[in-house]
């Protein structure tokens, strides 16, 4: 799966110029916590909430008078320029995992330093929420194995035999373990868990009930 497949586009934008006030009503507008900053078609920063809600401006007039964003502070005083992004066609992984190293909650999406789109932490976790997603009718299994590639052919040929039809299908390595995800119809999950026992695999039911 690529950027481009899970990243929000069209992109609200500001100018660098634009008073913060205005980048704190887009945001709260379009319920969104950053802003690509762009000067015409060039991509020149990012603007956050966290940003624009922590600036303390400068006190003006009596003591009563109370700072607000309007006091002199623009975008170009709070942005991250020159940001950190991604191309639309790199795979969504490689945007997690710079999400994750840098620390950051979204990445601008460009290409040949064109803005297209942006791509947020949400937008990474919706994706893998609706893989993982199981249907009420369906039932998901979890299987940890030695080896994905010895033995996804003999599951797949061994629920092919068997007449069951799988519904989703993915594999997983993390810290250090293999696993392969499978869904299938709810009225096959009897049979389904069955067929896997007896190729010896351990086997972690996830959906439906009871096995």
């Amino acid at each position: 799966m690529r950027v481009r497949d899970c990243m929000t586009a069209p992109v609200q934008v500001i100018g660098p110029d634009a008073p913060a006030w205005e980048a704190l009503g887009l945001m709260r507008r379009h319920r969104i916590r950053r802003l690509p900053v762009t000067d015409g078609e060039v991509l020149v920063g990012i603007v956050t909430w966290t940003d624009v809600v922590r600036v303390q401006p400068p006190a003006v007039g009596g003591q009563w008078q109370i700072p607000t964003l309007s006091v002199g502070v623009l975008v170009r005083h709070l942005m991250t320029p020159q940001p950190l992004t991604i191309d639309p066609d790199a795979p969504l992984e490689e945007a997690a995992a710079l999400m994750r190293e840098r620390k950051i909650g979204g990445l601008p999406v460009a290409s040949a330093g064109r803005l297209v789109g942006i791509i947020t932490e949400s937008d990474v976790f919706d994706v893998f929420a609706e893989i993982f997603r199981t249907a009420e009718h369906e039932a998901r299994f979890h299987l940890t194995v030695g080896s994905v590639s010895v033995e996804l052919p003999r599951i797949v040929a061994a629920l092919a035999r068997a007449g069951i039809p799988i519904a989703s299908l993915q594999t997983a390595r993390a810290r250090g373990a293999e696993g392969i995800y499978l869904v299938v119809h709810e009225r096959d999950r009897r049979r389904a868990r069955d067929v896997i026992g007896r190729l010896a695999l351990e086997i972690a039911f996830e959906g439906g009930g009871e096995p």
